[in-house]
């Protein structure tokens, strides 16, 4: 079993093939982080965000909920919320908005997502991200 350091983190492990089982026993073993896999097989291993990358997620969600509350259809995840792509990628966004259509589709992509720059991103990352989420499907992404 892999064993992560936190202060290694955020660590990227080449591990191709990665099985929906081992990949729910690493979320399972690193539930303080956030574990994500790519269509290319790359393992993410990142710490939980700092307090002020999290009240900047927090409000980014309260904004995007007030909308879609307002809209009356689909639904708002926060960081928590992980979608198994087309690519097999598995990806978790800052925030996202999803239709009750695409919500019933297995693999799935939100129409719309964010992803925040937090101190510890990589913005190579991070960009590389938003042009998977594009390639999966979403309609509109933005970074900050």
């Amino acid at each position: 079993m892999l064993m992560v350091e936190e202060a290694h983190l955020p660590m990227t492990i080449s591990v191709p093939g990665l099985s929906d089982e081992a990949f729910r026993e690493l979320c399972d073993r690193y539930a303080d982080c956030f574990v994500e896999y790519t269509a290319e097989g790359a393992l993410l291993v990142m710490p939980a965000a700092d307090p002020k990358t999290s009240a900047r997620n927090l409000e980014i969600c309260f904004q995007l909920k007030l909308w879609a509350r307002s809209f009356g259809k689909g639904l708002v995840t926060d960081p928590s919320g992980g979608f198994e792509l087309p690519d097999g990628s598995r990806l978790s966004p800052d925030a996202a908005w999803i239709s009750e259509e695409r919500l019933s589709r297995k693999p799935t992509c939100p129409e719309f997502v964010i992803e925040l720059l937090s101190p510890t991103d990589r913005p190579a990352r991070t960009y590389a991200k938003m042009q998977q989420w594009v390639e999966n499907g979403a309609l509109l992404g933005v970074d900050d």
